[in-house]
């Protein structure tokens, strides 16, 4: 969800709330995060089979170095 949010001399409002996107996430914590510039999200979904059949899925080696990195000690990530 996303709402505008505006400040003013009385202090701060914000517009009505808006569906960025449907997704279909499963139960627990820490299933999405958000680009450094707040343009991107990566979300844990599930997916239909039919889904699956024309995924393109590329792997870099190394991709979660960066991560281990940076995640502070009481982030959810597990790697």
């Amino acid at each position: 969800m996303a709402g505008e949010i505006s400040t003013h001399d009385e202090g701060i409002s914000v517009g009505a709330a808006r569906k960025l996107f449907t997704t279909n996430v499963p139960g627990g914590r820490c299933q999405y995060d958000v680009s450094r510039d707040g343009q991107r999200f990566l979300v844990n979904t599930l997916v239909s089979q039919q889904s699956l059949d024309s995924i393109d899925l590329i792997l870099k080696p190394g991709w979660s170095a960066p991560i281990q990195r940076a995640a502070p000690d009481d982030s959810c990530t597990s790697w």
